[in-house]
């Protein structure tokens, strides 16, 4: 079928025109690259509101997820994110952030449980291989929402992620890394 009507543009917008299809041809093309949320609503609700059971002890904190898809079960790690020093001599430096977890509270979602387990991992000098494999925190298997979970409540951050939040030398609190907001 041919078009009724013929318009003729203009030279230099027809030249330009193959830009920005290539641009949208590589914007979609990133897009399918980037990993996509399919967690199930039931289980982003449930980060929503386990990720309140943290209780920062000094300052206030950030929580952070991983969750993915097991063949058979959720595979759910929690954890509350480092705080990166900013200027003096502790510059760069990520610390973990002691809290407190409501282990009562998070019973509540489970209508089965399986598996609990407490792992600690005091060794220091232990290498990132064996603090990947068994991460320090409290994990539970279990039924919830007849849905299998493995729900990990990290001690502290995987060693992979950034820092969530930056202290200034003088101790004031920046919640986010924005270098802007550095020179407040």
């Amino acid at each position: 079928m041919r078009f009724p009507l013929k318009v003729d543009l203009p030279r230099g917008i027809c030249m330009h025109s193959h830009l920005a299809v290539q641009h949208l041809i590589r914007q979609v093309e990133a897009d399918r690259s980037r990993p996509r949320d399919r967690k199930p609503g039931w289980l982003t609700e449930m980060i929503d509101e386990l990720a309140n059971l943290f209780e920062p002890i000094s300052i206030s904190g950030r929580v952070g997820f991983n969750c993915q898809w097991n063949n058979d079960h959720w595979d759910l790690q929690m954890y509350l994110g480092r705080v990166e020093m900013v200027g003096g001599v502790s510059d760069g430096l990520q610390k973990p952030l002691n809290f407190e977890f409501d282990v009562r509270m998070l019973m509540k979602y489970f209508t089965s449980v399986d598996r609990m387990t407490w792992t600690a991992v005091p060794d220091a000098t232990a290498d990132e291989e064996s603090l990947r494999s068994a991460p320090a925190g409290l994990m539970i298997s279990g039924l919830v929402a007849d849905q299998q979970l493995v729900l990990t409540i990290l001690e502290q951050a995987p060693m992979e992620t950034a820092a969530a939040m930056q202290m200034r030398s003088n101790g004031k609190v920046i919640a986010g890394l924005d270098i802007d907001s550095l020179w407040d």
